[in-house]
């Protein structure tokens, strides 16, 4: 099985699922974050992620809400040096943010923030 990627405050290896943090992980990282542009909030929060890897990548992006609920947004076949086609947002967000990936067409589970 290949491990899980994912962006979070740990780097965490349980049951060859693995779960880093931005320094460890640098394959697909946020390439743009907005506060206070949607929803006529200026606790909503917008974000959109970049594939740094060499391979066509499924990008799953979450971002907290403020009553502690995850919202995740997909991105299939974000190509290498592309920004994922579809931002991410909460209209009320705490700002914190997980990104999961795996290679396209592969039958990996993407992970979860919960």
């Amino acid at each position: 099985m290949i491990p899980i990627k994912a962006v979070a405050p740990l780097c965490i290896v349980l049951f060859l699922v693995s779960t880093c943090s931005t320094a460890f992980a640098s394959e697909v990282e946020i390439s743009k974050e907005t506060w206070g542009q949607r929803c006529n909030s200026s606790d909503s929060y917008q974000v959109d992620a970049r594939n740094n890897s060499d391979r066509r990548l499924d990008i799953k992006i979450c971002i907290e809400q403020i009553d502690h609920k995850w919202t995740c947004y997909g991105a299939s076949g974000t190509n290498p040096g592309e920004e994922t086609h579809t931002s991410a947002f909460a209209c009320h967000s705490t700002g914190k943010t997980h990104l999961f990936w795996r290679t396209t067409g592969s039958n990996e589970r993407l992970g979860s923030p919960e």
